[in-house]
């Protein structure tokens, strides 16, 4: 996940923007927590799917079948994952993700960072954007 148009200094006093894709921010809401309360607080910018972010999904899925494997849809789970990160890959910025790489060779399992590393997008988990 990404978070928006509120600027952040980060290193080196370079002014990074956050926000939050639209399908995140869907289910995110959904949950009754601070993040969620934080999203509804409105001053985040919310990023809708467009047709160049569905265009970047299909050229990612092109790139490798095994990437549609993201979404759990027998488990309706990670849903939003793959709209984040063709929103990152648009605008040019880092994903922000709770998730971890998955590093066994024999696993048909992948995640956010997974992805990202096979697409050139960059990826921090949430704990090492906080240090």
């Amino acid at each position: 996940m990404v978070i928006n148009s509120r600027t952040a200094v980060g290193e080196h006093g370079k002014v990074e923007r956050v926000f939050v894709p639209s399908k995140d921010y869907d289910e995110i809401v959904k949950t009754d927590d601070d993040l969620s309360e934080w999203l509804k607080a409105g001053e985040i910018e919310v990023k809708p799917i467009t047709t160049d972010v569905t265009q970047i999904l299909t050229l990612i899925y092109a790139a490798s079948p095994k990437q549609r494997h993201l979404v759990d849809s027998k488990r309706g789970r990670s849903l939003a994952d793959p709209w984040g990160i063709t929103h990152v890959k648009k605008e040019g910025v880092t994903v922000v993700t709770k998730k971890e790489k998955i590093t066994a060779a024999n696993s048909t399992k992948i995640k956010i960072p997974n992805v990202c590393h096979n697409t050139g997008v960059a990826w921090i988990n949430d704990y090492w954007m906080s240090s």
